[in-house]
């Protein structure tokens, strides 16, 4: 379709658009001469511009970039065009036409792949996931919660400390910190989280990133994280902007998961199974082909991050009501590292 009213016409998808057309369809007598490119630079050029785009397509589709994806599908292409079309009766024009086509499939893909190495694209749309599930995530918590009871007596002194929350969600712990005195500070990616935030609790909210915390050297007197550091996509970073905030004595607490937990309510089956097996079902929080996907740890991953910024560094499995109250309670209650979770 190359003639139509504006009014009667909407173009689909950002690149290779098409029209969804609101009327008929006629055809008109003639030669269109269509020639997208007139040199190789100019398709190398446009390859480049319009790669961009389709890579950004491909992720948000949740199409994963895999080896296949970037490598052996531009072989069949090239195959496809030069040998299955015929390509090769058109000589050197007909390999040309069949290399330029493999290589824009492969370039696309591969810029894809890049952006999945890049924090700075994932922290954006890890955030755009959040706000997508933001009514999901609960706007209270129990005050017999075990992770906030741990996080509580880890911090210890609260009156008039300046306290961080990293990854505040929408602002549950951190409320619950301020009740105790404490002046909090609070920051996630998600804005819709921040709403509810702002919204219902006590305590300041800002957006911001773990990596790039827009506050001074030695602000804070304490810093704490509660299931935040697995959507994070470069712990490390995130550990060093939290220590550079925190005054000479500060703390800096994690609770989170712990990698080699055992589920409450299936008897001895690892939490580490189900949770793959929810995402081979496509119903976990990242949807199947997702760029990112949430980490759980090993103590002592966490421990050695800490302890190039720290020079105290302890951590504690955490038992649950739920762990507590299980038909295999006594395994949580011996073995500590079939807990759920880990503070740090």
């Amino acid at each position: 379709i190359r003639f139509f009213k504006k009014q009667k016409a909407t173009f689909v998808q950002p690149i290779h658009e098409y029209l969804e057309v609101y009327g008929e369809i006629g055809n008109m007598c003639g030669v269109l001469k269509h020639d997208s490119t007139r040199t190789l630079s100019e398709e190398y050029e446009k390859t480049e511009r319009y790669g961009e785009f389709e890579a950004e397509w491909i992720l948000t589709n949740n199409i994963c970039p895999s080896l296949v994806r970037r490598f052996i599908n531009p072989m069949l292409i090239f195959l496809r065009i030069f040998v299955l079309k015929l390509g090769f009766l058109d000589g050197k024009e007909g390999a040309l036409f069949a290399y330029v086509s493999a290589r824009y499939y492969f370039i696309k893909y591969l810029k894809a792949y890049n952006l999945t190495k890049s924090d700075k694209y994932l922290e954006g749309i890890i955030a755009k996931r959040f706000s997508k599930l933001a009514d999901g995530f609960p706007e209270s918590i129990d005050p017999e919660d075990s992770r906030l009871n741990a996080l509580l007596n880890a911090i210890g002194i609260f009156k008039n400390k300046r306290i961080l929350e990293i990854g505040c969600g929408k602002g549950r712990f951190l409320d619950s910190v301020c009740k105790k005195g404490a002046i909090g500070v609070g920051i996630d990616v998600a804005d819709d989280l921040l709403k509810v935030a702002v919204r219902k609790n006590k305590g300041a909210y800002f957006k911001g990133t773990a990596t790039n915390l827009h506050f001074s050297d030695g602000y804070f007197d304490s810093a704490f994280s509660v299931e935040a550091i697995e959507h994070i996509p470069d712990l490390d970073k995130c550990i060093s902007e939290a220590s550079r905030v925190l005054g000479m004595d500060g703390k800096f607490i994690i609770v989170d998961r712990n990698i080699l937990s055992i589920n409450n309510r299936r008897c001895f089956v690892p939490n580490l199974i189900i949770k793959k097996y929810h995402e081979i079902k496509n119903d976990w929080m990242y949807p199947r082909g997702f760029p990112y996907t949430e980490k759980w740890f090993f103590k002592r991953e966490v421990e050695k991050v800490l302890s190039n910024y720290f020079e105290n560094v302890t951590s504690e499995y955490v038992i649950s009501d739920c762990e507590k109250k299980s038909p295999i309670s006594f395994l949580f209650k011996k073995l500590p590292i079939t807990r759920h979770f880990i503070l740090w």
